[in-house]
């Protein structure tokens, strides 16, 4: 599986949080891409 970021934002009603817009992709045992999805993950940032 990898995951790649596609954006990210601060957010706006957390400010030790930011937004990260990711999308994952899972792929089978010959290398062949089979599952993918893209999700909205709300992070604490590093202090």
């Amino acid at each position: 599986m990898r995951t790649l970021v596609l954006d990210k934002k601060e957010s706006q009603s957390k400010a030790d949080r930011g937004v990260v817009y990711v999308e994952s992709i899972a792929s089978n045992q010959d290398g062949v891409d089979v599952l993918s999805f893209r999700r909205h993950v709300l992070i604490k940032k590093q202090s």
